[in-house]
Formats: structure tokens, sequence, C-alpha cells
């Protein structure tokens, strides 16, 4: 019998629930980390989760913010506050970013735009290759500094 992606979606996430269960219930760190037993099963679930890619990423990602109160490692404050960090936020706005980028193709444009402008100078190829880059990332620095 010939597998396809949903079986091995469904493979994938019905294994994720079986290994956080096997980690709560038999994995055994001490009496004194009962809380690094459930996030190493949590830990499990997602990984999982994400290498069978069995519900989207955004959604396994969202995997403590409900489990973590639900077995009482965090509280629902402290698990939702851990989302709202400023880097987090940084790095969703860079992320917004390069999928407008690439919607509109404008990656392609920049750096087809940088090497017609230096194609007439062969000596200058490595400026054509490594100034597309470069320039993003000052960008992005003194973006991150504003």
């Amino acid at each position: 019998m010939k597998l396809n992606s949903f079986h091995i979606k469904s493979l994938g996430f019905f294994l994720g629930i079986i290994l956080f269960l096997f980690v709560w219930f038999f994995v055994d760190f001490g009496s004194e980390f009962h809380n690094a037993k459930l996030v190493a099963a949590v830990a499990s679930l997602m990984a999982t989760w994400w290498i069978f890619e069995s519900v989207p990423l955004a959604v396994t990602s969202l995997v403590p913010l409900i489990l973590f109160p639900t077995t009482g490692v965090l509280s629902s404050a402290s698990t939702a506050e851990q989302y709202m960090n400023t880097t987090i936020f940084l790095f969703i706005g860079g992320f917004v970013i390069a999928v407008a980028m690439e919607k509109w193709n404008l990656h392609k444009r920049i750096a087809l735009s940088v090497i017609f402008f230096l194609e007439a100078v062969l000596q200058k190829l490595f400026l054509v290759l490594w100034l597309p880059p470069g320039l993003f990332q000052c960008g992005s620095q003194i973006l991150q500094h504003v």
C-alpha cells in the first residue's frame, strides 16, 4: 500500500499525541522536576507535529499557549507574555516584509537592477553579488535600533 500525504500527516498527528502521553506518564525526571516532564511532553508533541507537518506550523507554535496552563506548568498570563515579547514582534515584522517582497517579486527586481547597473564591469562582480544582501542587512540593523 502506498502512503500519501494525508496518511503521513495523520500518522504524525496521532504519533505526536501518543508521544506526548508516553512522556507524560512514563518518563520520570524525579519528583522535583515534575514541570520539566510536562514541558518535555509538550516539546515531543510539537516536534512530532513540526516534523510531520500534521497541523499548520502556526497552530503547532500555539500548542504551549493551550497546554502549559492546562497542565499547570505556567499560568495563562505568563505563557501569553512570552508570545508578546518585543523580539517576537521584530521577527513577525521581518517575516511580513519578506512575504510582501516575495509576493511582488521585489527581491528579484532589486537583484536584477543591481546586476544591470553594475554588469558592465566584470571586476565588480563581487560587489554585484554582495551589495544587495549587505544593504538589506544594514537596513535591518538600522531599523532594529530605531
